[in-house]
Order: structure tokens, then C-alpha cells, then sequence
């Protein structure tokens, strides 16, 4: 069971980035409804001023002007990867190179010019990213949101150099299109196409005529990670098995692997190991030796992405935590270097960290010994942060953004979380301060400690001044965020339904009204919550809510009322 639960968080990690999910739920810097009548032409996301609905002909007429493309993400408050993609991409100093190749246009759904424009569009799902050229033709459309800042920057690239997906393979072919484009357009596609995918890397290698190494075995790595993802997905109900592996897919590595050199085939070896994370291998050992051997660190924080994980995870399972706590002090020591370029630099920090949290989500917290490795590489992934906080670095990758995950997803981290958005306190007031008590309630309340938690809400953030400089709008958009968090930690008690009611009572929405009978489930009153879903599924279907939320809604009644007496 371990093995696959690491496995899909794998696959997540590789097509979909972090955190592609759908909520009503969570609320953040981004996430509070603008003032009623506001109309403003420009929003500040990160370090770019992006034109809204209500200036986008402008956005037009400055792409035509300078020859770029209009980048157009549909957004709503209420939609929680909108507010990630935010926070986790469009925040990132690395993100305003966009600007070299489109205007950027940020469109609220909840308003009535957006509404407008959503119907123009054809935008039925948030979020919705569609790539225009400056007269308004689609190029390209991206639904979902996905925590890879490459990703959107190498789609408008792509886009840019009219590299389209009907001709990619003949582009590449003809040798007009390099193995680093044919990479970054591979990974360009929804997670999955995983065949249209494995098709064009295997087209890119099997015509590269150049000589530059690292390029080659970035083209092998992605060839070997989309095969066995497909492997997983055909596999997935029997398990996948070692010899299943190599009798299915040995063959179409073989002709590339050959090309490597000694240790890129090592890197490549190990990673087939970790892939399953099993390392009984015949062998494993002098591969980890050979890998971790003096001066090879920068090679492989360079090369692997995944790598860097897999071997901690090795030296844990061996209780060698003194090569472990080695491992770590070294890639410090190289990522550190002052002569280090900053492009390597967060290369390598971003391979760490994605390492760091991924193999700590595939541990089963449950059981001791696993859960010790989780703190170790949570810890690891704390002084990691602290090494770089503040610096440019850190600005561009949000560093911190791993270390949440690991009190958000895995309930640790909790007291390092909760300190560094009490640091900020002193610094903010307003909506700002409010929003920092709403993250520190939170982190108590993904550590499990839910009495401080709803101690923080009830000081700090349901009070009548939160209210009056909210509105009646902001204010029962954060209840309402509140209270689903509590749903996603299958926790219910008094004090939460009051919030959510007093939300209900404000805007008396299909979401809203989801969110308390979804509450009232968790405690276990299904004849209440029966009555709630039916009155959001009548409301939602009036409004024309989205149907993945009727269709959720129909099911929770369908259940409840098995359930109910």
C-alpha cells in the first residue's frame, strides 16, 4: 500500500505540480471579495501589475503594440487553486519573465464584466487560462491550475514559436524544434495525455544530434517518468510488479540509456529503484555509494529531480542518519557557493525541496518508525528555509510554501509555521493582520490542536471590526473558507456551524449552504444535512452553478440519506 500512495504522490508531483485540487474552500492574501463598486483596471499580483475585465480591450492594445500574446487567467475569490496559483506562481519573482513574451489579464468570475466575459469565452471551469494573440484568437487553453511556474512560462514559449500539437512531431522531425523545446512542450500537456507525451520524447531523442549531455538525460529522465506513469495507470488495480516493468518497458529504455554516460546510467537506475520505492535491489548499495561519492552532489542536484529524495529516503531506511545528516550538510555547502549562477542555484533548491515533501507524504504518519522519518525530513526541509529566507532566492521560489505543506498535508511543521506568520503580525494591520491570524488558526488546526485554533477565530478574526472592514461579502466569504477547512479535517463541533451559519445568513449561496450541511454530516445529524444539501442543489441549480458542484451535491444527498434515520 506504501509503495503505491508514494507512487500516485509521484505522478502528482511530475504532471500536476503541487496541488491540483478543487475546493470552495481556503483563503489567503488573494481571496478576499473586492469592495463593492470597485473597478479597477489593474491588479497587483507578486511583482506584476496584471489589466482586468474592465481593461482587457487595453491589454489588447498593448500586445499589439508590442507583439506579444495576451496571457488570460479566469479566476473567482472562492476558488481555491485560483488562490494557490497565485500565491505558489504568479507571486514568484520567476514568474514576471512572462512579461518578455505577453500582456497579462486577470479576470474575476464573480463580477458582472467577468460574467461577460466568461460566456464570451467559453470558460465553464476555474481556473481557466486560455493564451490569445492580440486580435483575440485562442492559441491555447489551460483548465486546472498547476504549481509549476516553468510550466505556464515554457506554454506561452511554445506558443510564441507557433510549436503547436498537431505539428510537434514534424516540427521535430525536421529538426526546427530543439530536445529542450520538444521537453518543455511534452510537459506542457494535461497529465493525461501521458501517449502524446511519451510519442514526442521519444521523437526528440530518436532525432537529437547534438552533443550536450545534461539536455540528453533531462530528454531520458522525462521519457522514463511518463512511461511509467502510464505503466502505473494500466497497473494500477493489480499493483505493479518489478518483472511486470521489465518485460513491459525494459526495451524502450535500453535504446536510450546506452547513450549515457556510467553515471547518468547510475542516476537512472536508482531512479527505477525509487520509483518502486523498494531498494532490495542487487546492488543498491554500490550505487549509492558511487552516487554519493565526492563530487558528484552537484551533478545530481542538477540532474534529478527526484533523486535527491530517493536517496534520503535510502540512508532513513537504513538508519544511516549520519550519512543522511552528511547528504544534507553537502548540497548546503554546494547551493551555498557565492560563484554558483542563480538559475542553478534555484534549480537544485527546488529539486530539494520537492524531494524533501514528497517523500514524506508517501510515509504512513500512523506508524512510529515512519512517522520519524517524516519529522527528520521535515526538519530538513525547516533549515533548508531558514538557510535562504529573505533572499532573492527564496523571493523566487517561496521556499516557504514547502515547509506549510508539511504542516498542512502532514500536520508537522506546526510550531515553525506559526512562528513565522507571528513574526509578520508586528508588520501588518487590517486586512493583512487578519489574514495572518487566519493562516496561524489554520496551522493549528492541521497540527491538530484544534482548541487553539478556534481560539485564534474566535479573538481575532469573528469579531465585528474583521466585519466592518471586510463587509458583509468578505466577511462571509472567510467564514465560509473557514468552516470548509474544518470539513476537509473531518472536524464539526457547535462553534463551527455557528460560523457557517452566520455565513449562510450573509450570502445564503449553494456553496455556503454546502459547506454547513457538509458540517453537520460530520457530526453526524444527516436529517439536517440532508434538508441543507437538498436547499444548495435547488439554489445552485437555479444559478447555474458549475455541475461538477451539482453533481457532488446529488451524491452527498444520495448518501446522507442512506444514512439518515
Amino acid at each position: 500500500m506504501r509503495k503505491i500512495l508514494w507512487l500516485i504522490f509521484f505522478v502528482l508531483l511530475v504532471f500536476s505540480g503541487f496541488l491540483f485540487y478543487q475546493s470552495k474552500g481556503f483563503i489567503n492574501k488573494y481571496a478576499f471579495s473586492p469592495k463593492k463598486g470597485e473597478k479597477s483596471e489593474f491588479v497587483k499580483i507578486g511583482q506584476i501589475n496584471w489589466f482586468t475585465e474592465y481593461s482587457i480591450d487595453k491589454a489588447f492594445e498593448r500586445a499589439k503594440k508590442e507583439k506579444k500574446l495576451v496571457f488570460v487567467d479566469f479566476s473567482t475569490t472562492w476558488c481555491h487553486p485560483c488562490q494557490m496559483l497565485k500565491a505558489n506562481v504568479y507571486s514568484s519573482g520567476k514568474f514576471a519573465d512572462i512579461l518578455k513574451y505577453a500582456v497579462p489579464v486577470y479576470i474575476e468570475g464573480t463580477t458582472k464584466k467577468g460574467r461577460e466575459l466568461l460566456k464570451k469565452y467559453k470558460v465553464r471551469a476555474f481556473p481557466t487560462i486560455k493564451i490569445l494573440n492580440s486580435e483575440g484568437k485562442e492559441l491555447t487553453t489551460i483548465v486546472g491550475a498547476r504549481m509549476d511556474i516553468d510550466f505556464y512560462l515554457n506554454t506561452v514559449k511554445m506558443v510564441t514559436k507557433n510549436i503547436t500539437k498537431d505539428n510537434i512531431i514534424d516540427l521535430i522531425k525536421k529538426g526546427k524544434v530543439s530536445l529542450k523545446d520538444a521537453i518543455a512542450f511534452a510537459d506542457s500537456f494535461d497529465h493525461r495525455k501521458t501517449d502524446k507525451r511519451i510519442e514526442i520524447l521519444k521523437t526528440a531523442l530518436d532525432n537529437y544530434k547534438g552533443n550536450d549531455e545534461s539536455v540528453y538525460f533531462q530528454g531520458v529522465e522525462k521519457l522514463l517518468q511518463n512511461v511509467f506513469s502510464k505503466l502505473l495507470d494500466i497497473k494500477s488495480k493489480e499493483g505493479v510488479k518489478r518483472d511486470v516493468f521489465e518485460k513491459e518497458w525494459k526495451g524502450i529504455f535500453d535504446n536510450y540509456i546506452s547513450k549515457l554516460s556510467e553515471y547518468d546510467k547510475n542516476i537512472i537506475q536508482f531512479e527505477i529503484i525509487g520509483f518502486f520505492y523498494n531498494f532490495d535491489y542487487p546492488g543498491v548499495d554500490k550505487r549509492v555509494d558511487l552516487l554519493l561519492k565526492e563530487g558528484n552532489i552537484k551533478t545530481l542536484l542538477l540532474r534529478a529531480r527526484n533523486l535527491y529524495g530517493f536517496l534520503l529516503a535510502y540512508l532513513i531506511k537504513k538508519d544511516d542518519i549520519k550519512r543522511a545528516n552528511n547528504l544534507i550538510e553537502d548540497s548546503l555547502n554546494v547551493v551555498m557557493d557565492k560563484n554558483l549562477p542563480l538559475k542553478d542555484k534555484e534549480n537544485m533548491l527546488q529539486n530539494i525541496a520537492f524531494s524533501l515533501y514528497y517523500n514524506a507524504s508517501a510515509l504512513d504518519l500512523s506508524k512510529e518508525n515512519e512517522k520519524k522519518e517524516a519529522e527528520i525530513l521535515a526538519d530538513y526541509e525547516y533549515k533548508l528555509y531558514s538557510q535562504f529566507k529573505g533572499s532573492k532566492v527564496d523571493k523566487n521560489l517561496n521556499l516557504f510554501n514547502y515547509v506549510s505543506y508539511f504542516n498542512r498535508f502532514l500536520g508537522l511543521l506546526t510550531e515553525q509555521v506559526i512562528k513565522e506568520y507571528k513574526e509578520s503580525l508586528s508588520k501588518a494591520d487590517g486586512q493583512k493582520k487578519a489574514e495572518l491570524y487566519e493562516k496561524i488558526a489554520f496551522a493549528y488546526l492541521y497540527g491538530g490542536r484544534i482548541k487553539e485554533a478556534e481560539d485564534v477565530i474566535k479573538t481575532n478574526l469573528d469579531t465585528d471590526s474583521v466585519k466592518k472592514l471586510l463587509g458583509d461579502k468578505g466577511f462571509a466569504n472567510m467564514l465560509n473558507n473557514i468552516c470548509w477547512e474544518f470539513v476537509t479535517k473531518k472536524h464539526s463541533d457547535d462553534y463551527i456551524i455557528s460560523l457557517s451559519e452566520k455565513a449562510v445568513k450573509l450570502v445564503p449561496n449553494d456553496a455556503f449552504i454546502d459547506t454547513l450541511a457538509n458540517l453537520y454530516a460530520l457530526k453526524g445529524d444527516y436529517n439536517k444535512a440532508v434538508e441543507l444539501e437538498k436547499k444548495a442543489l435547488n439554489i445552485g441549480e437555479k444559478n447555474h452553478s458549475r455541475p461538477d458542484f451539482i453533481q457532488s451535491y446529488k451524491r452527498s444527498i444520495e448518501e446522507w440519506s442512506k444514512k439518515a434515520k
